[in-house]
């Protein structure tokens, strides 16, 4: 409906001067009074053909009218969607090279590495998986320090909780940290899949 209200505007905004210099000022009476000539010729045309011709005209003036506010709309609908064309071209190809350059896929994960977040925090040896108790345990987890504890992280196809994973403290600034624990458990809390 909005389309079609700016429509109506620019259609009116077109439609005005054309029509109002027609004889609904007084054209003709402007035309008698500045020359005489004109006076003569529009005297010789009848009253009711002089009637057809401005209906002429305002037919005229409104399909001019009509045509001119098309335009203006459609000129503008086409800058806007090559302008959103482009916006969705430059996104595309940003999230195309941004996928060639994050994170591996679960296919290509190493299977004995601990992610969070899509990155690798740590490595494990000894799983253990307990299905039916909903646990998986390490003989021995090493961890880089980008790890959340507070967070889930991913094993294979699990998500697990691990609040055992040694980690740096909270509060504290360490320039590099490798943390080593033995006896990890770990609780399912999904399937990856």
């Amino acid at each position: 409906m909005s389309d079609f209200f700016s429509y109506l505007v620019s259609f009116w905004a077109n439609w005005i001067p054309l029509v109002s210099t027609g004889a609904f000022l007084g054209l003709d009476e402007a035309a008698k009074r500045l020359s005489p000539r004109a006076k003569t010729f529009l005297n010789q045309i009848p009253q009711d053909k002089r009637r057809k011709i401005g209906f002429i005209f305002i037919f005229l003036a409104a399909f001019y009218a009509s045509f001119t506010a098309w335009r203006g709309q459609h000129t503008g609908y086409l800058r806007e969607h090559d302008a959103r064309v482009t916006a969705e071209t430059a996104l595309s190809d940003y999230q195309k090279n941004s996928a060639d350059i994050s994170a591996p896929s679960r296919a290509e994960r190493d299977p004995n590495a601990l992610y969070q977040y899509d990155q690798e925090i740590g490595d494990i040896q000894g799983a253990v998986v307990s299905q039916s108790q909903s646990l998986v345990t390490f003989q021995m987890a090493h961890t880089n320090g980008k790890e959340d504890p507070t967070k889930p992280v991913e094993y294979q196809n699990w998500r697990l909780s691990c609040p055992g994973l040694p980690a740096i403290p909270p509060n504290e600034f360490v320039g590099t940290f490798s943390g080593m624990a033995d006896g990890i458990k770990c609780t399912i809390i999904g399937n990856l899949n």
